[in-house]
């Protein structure tokens, strides 16, 4: 009897590359529960998610090689699964669409060789809060800073003030201290992870809406994987002003600089898009409906970017008021029934009020994208709860 596993999600992590780094986990592990949970519920059968990692800010050719060596040991440990469905958030949803492209970059747009195999085993990709046509906090003189210190000095000003308001927080928010110390209980790991950080840098050139524009006109889609695309913003408001914190406001500040004619007619279509569909935006009850222009973002990416293909009926998955870390399960979880400090702390603080409610109804969506791209290939005896879980659904006249 065959022990082949039909279907694999593999979590696919963001810019800073890693799965774990000492206790501290990119994707939270009530997303794999979620996730999981979720399938196992519809389908009836399990679903095994597993978190990867990628080259911490490599470039994307890198990541590309890294990730299809990656998966390629995954496929092998599984015994060969039927399928893989990738979830990346951040540049992980880049990383993970690339891969279905008809050229590998990571082979100067030849084939893609060896890796064709498992390649052809991806059968979604779903991401969230994903730059597909850049950011423009990639372009900002911190990143410059980052990118060259000697070549932009006049942004070290920037750079240390950005610092001191991290430092600040980090001491009067007694649950950043628990993230530090958990990052820092294994200091070989973190230590290492700290000096490739520092090593592989341009990801930030690769990331800029100029790049990313680049590469859209080079990398041909094949059109064989469904991908879906959630995006994130925060608020713009007064309300959101009040209650975000110092380092969180300069984020996105650097964010939302940019010039009033760089937008490309995929950012437009993509604004156009959204603000059509703002009403149906998870959100907490407590915040206003989102409200969308360039500048708008989730403090990394601005949200006009995260639509891969605005004309695609089935590209917009839904939108999420939720800053760049709080749908990684990092935002200050509290206990409705008993009152206290949170039960853990979120990592940034933007005043979007993301919550529990607004989690779970989130990987509930990206699960039902997952189960779409696995449903039709199965009988409708198998599909166990189907009901339980609806898409976030969009009027015919979208595309």
């Amino acid at each position: 009897m065959s022990t082949q596993t039909a279907d694999v999600v593999v979590l696919v992590p963001g810019f800073l590359g890693f799965g774990r780094v000492g206790e501290f986990y990119y994707f939270a592990e009530r997303v794999i529960s979620v996730i999981r949970g979720a399938l196992e519920m519809r389908l009836g059968r399990p679903v095994p998610v597993v978190p990867c990692c990628t080259l911490p800010m490599g470039r994307l050719a890198h990541r590309q090689e890294f990730l299809l060596r990656w998966l390629t040991s995954l496929d092998a440990q599984f015994d060969g699964a039927r399928r893989i469905h990738l979830v990346g958030h951040s540049a992980g949803g880049v990383d993970a669409e690339l891969l279905t492209c008809a050229e590998a970059i990571s082979n100067d747009g030849g084939s893609w060789g060896d890796a064709a195999r498992v390649r052809g085993k991806i059968a979604s990709v779903t991401a969230i809060a994903s730059p597909f046509h850049g950011t423009y906090l990639a372009t900002s003189e911190v990143a410059r800073f980052v990118r060259s210190p000697k070549q932009n000095l006049r942004s070290a000003v920037s750079v240390a003030r950005m610092l001191l308001i991290l430092a600040d927080l980090v001491v009067r928010t007694p649950g950043s201290v628990d993230i530090a110390r958990g990052m820092l209980s294994s200091k070989p790991e973190t230590a290492k992870f700290l000096f490739q950080l520092w090593q592989n840098r341009d990801l930030i050139d690769d990331l800029s809406p100029a790049s990313m524009a680049r590469l859209r006109q080079s990398c041909r889609s094949e059109g064989r994987v469904p991908v879906t695309c959630f995006v994130t913003t925060t608020l713009a408001t007064e309300q959101a002003s009040r209650d975000a914190d110092a380092f969180f406001l300069e984020l996105r500040r650097f964010t939302a600089e940019h010039g009033a004619a760089e937008a490309t007619s995929s950012m437009k279509a993509s604004l156009a898009l959204l603000t059509k569909h703002a009403d149906a935006a998870i959100r907490c009850p407590d915040v206003d409906v989102p409200s969308f222009d360039l500048g708008a973002s989730d403090g990394v990416v601005n949200s006009a970017c995260q639509i891969l293909d605005p004309a695609s009926p089935g590209g917009l998955g839904g939108i999420c008021v939720a800053d760049h870390a709080d749908v990684l399960g990092h935002y200050d979880r509290k206990d409705e029934l008993i009152p206290g400090p949170p039960l853990n702390a979120g990592l940034f603080h933007s005043g979007s009020r993301f919550g529990d409610d607004q989690f779970f109804e989130l990987y509930k969506r990206v699960a039902s994208a997952i189960a779409r791209a696995i449903e039709p290939r199965e009988p409708a005896a198998a599909h166990v709860g189907a009901e339980g879980s609806q898409r976030f659904q969009l009027p015919p006249s979208s595309a």
